[in-house]
Order: C-alpha cells, then structure tokens, then sequence
C-alpha cells in the first residue's frame, strides 16, 4: 500500500517537473542568459535614426517604445544633440545630422544623427547556450514545425570618453525545423535598457 502511494507521488512529482519545465523554460533560459551567451556576429552601427517607436541601425530596425519598461525618452538639447533620459540619468548620443517629418499628420520627428568622434559603439548578436523542447507544437496543415528553441540578442553597446555607457538590449527567437535547421523569427523586443552615470557627476 505504502510502495502504492510512492509510486503515485513520485509519478506525479516527475510528470509536474516536466510540465513546469515545459512551459517555464523560456524564463528560465532568460535568466540563465544573462551568464552565457555565444556571440555570432559583429552587425553595422551606421546609420543611426530614432524614430517615434523604432531604432534603426545600419539596414535593420528594432523596436523602441518609449512607454515600455524601462520608460526612456529621447530629447535634442540647445546644441542640437540628441539625448536619451532614463530613470534620472542622460545619455548624448551624439550630433543630429537629420530631422524627418514622420508623416503628414504630427509634428513628430525621426531623428538621423551621429556617434562623437570618441565614442566606442558596437552592435553584436548572441545566442542562448543551451535551447528548449517544444514537443507540444503542431500545424494544422501538416507543415514542418520547431521542436527546439533559443533566444537571441542584439546588444548596442556605447561608450563615451568620460566612462559613461549605454547599453540596449534586444530580444528574438530562433526554431529549430529538421530540415531547415535553425530559423530567425524577427519577433523583437525591447530586453534591457541600462544607463550608468557619468563618472564625473
């Protein structure tokens, strides 16, 4: 009776530790990411636009809403410099070479502009270390599907000359298909956002 009632708990412990790690995966490799990651690709920095919900660097664009946490906003001083505000602290980005209408209806601008001659900028892509089952996916019209999964993340990372950096962190999927192998599926979104304070305030 009692080896009964063993076997029934620890069947249904295994079988809770398998749905738990089934569909809490996902956060838990977010957090596991934040200690390994593997860097795949240097991408290009230039040009450099802000626009009212998106950053768009070189040929891409990631998204960046400003009502998201962590809240930002993004200012153009009496210097005509551009500058991001986040919890406190400002962050120049730089000289605006460019103002664009956004479109017909507002006054709102996308903002083209330029990294200081001492800054150090650079945008990488990584990957997650280790992927996730996805066993319980299927299509209804009998395509291929993905059973494992990643994160992916694009980091710009900015250093001016006094020390004072900005990091902006974005995240992505990729699926695993048998055939195909490892796809990209361009659902970004904002990650992290950290600026420290300068040095020399």
């Amino acid at each position: 009776m009692h080896l009964h009632i063993l076997v029934i708990s620890l069947s249904i412990i295994f079988s809770g530790g398998i749905l738990a790690w089934l569909f809490l995966a996902r956060s838990i490799f977010i957090y596991i990411d934040r200690f390994f990651l593997t860097m795949i690709s240097n991408l290009p920095i230039t040009p450099l636009e802000v626009r009212q919900t998106d950053f768009c660097i070189g040929s891409h664009i990631w998204p960046f809403p400003r009502s998201e946490s962590p809240s930002f906003q993004i200012q153009m001083d009496s210097q005509n410099r551009l500058t991001l505000i986040t919890a406190g602290v400002s962050f120049c980005f730089g000289p605006i070479v460019k103002l664009q209408k956004a479109d017909h209806t507002s006054d709102a601008l996308n903002v083209t502009f330029e990294p200081d001659s001492t800054d150090v900028v650079s945008l990488t892509q990584s990957h997650s270390r280790l992927s996730w089952p996805t066993p319980f996916e299927f299509n209804i019209m009998g395509a291929s599907v993905s059973r494992w999964r990643r994160n992916l993340y694009d980091c710009l990372l900015w250093k001016k000359s006094s020390g004072q950096t900005l990091e902006i962190t974005w995240r992505h999927e990729e699926w695993f298909f048998k055939k195909a192998g490892w796809s990209d599926t361009y659902h970004l979104r904002l990650h992290a956002l950290r600026v420290s304070r300068n040095p020399g305030e």
